[in-house]
């Protein structure tokens, strides 16, 4: 069985950078991309997801390469055991990169029209005079949207400058009613 302590660190070290994201300050960014403002603007997702998919995907290729090398080493057998175990780390941090990845590509934008989000596979739009909702959800995410339909969501976890869109949100429709921060 291959020696898996390589591993086991590198997944320690991507659940603590992935709690320990909200903490890292904006200079982390992509410059050009981060436009806050309160009459327009943009927000991109917050670059520790892309950081903790290039983490999932150092951990897959350690995992396979520990393994490989070891197999080489000791032989190949034909204990099934902990090839299953690797392909299940592997398939896991593969995963992981994937997600993480989907989640990076998320950006958050607002105009005199409105605001939009924008993820992989699809778009939110909400004009100002349709958001009639606007408040806090029980995990600290902020949320703005029509009476029924879609909403845009946001928080300090996934969106690299979520005080600047709720400042935009605040500043284009002060009257609608949000606890504060």
């Amino acid at each position: 069985m291959p020696d898996l302590l390589p591993v086991i660190l590198v997944m320690i070290v991507a659940v603590c950078f992935q709690t320990a994201q909200p903490h890292f300050p904006a200079r982390f960014s992509t410059k050009g991309l981060l436009r806050p403002g309160l009459s327009s603007g943009s927000s991109p997702a917050n670059p520790a997801w892309f950081l903790t998919s290039l983490i999932f995907i150092f951990m897959g290729i350690t995992t396979f390469s520990n393994a490989f090398v070891q197999g080489a080493r000791e032989g190949f057998t034909e204990d099934t055991n902990w090839w299953v175990a690797l392909l299940g780390i592997v398939a896991v941090a593969l995963m992981g990169a994937i997600l993480s990845m989907i989640r990076a590509l998320h950006v958050w934008t607002w105009d005199a029209e409105g605001i939009e989000w924008r993820g992989l596979f699809r778009k939110i739009h909400v004009s100002w005079t349709q958001a009639e909702r606007f408040g806090q959800n029980w995990d600290g995410s902020w949320f703005v949207g029509p009476e029924k339909g879609p909403r845009i969501t946001w928080s300090r976890i996934n969106t690299q400058a979520a005080d600047a869109v709720l400042a935009a949100v605040r500043y284009a429709r002060p009257d609608l009613a949000a606890p504060a921060p």
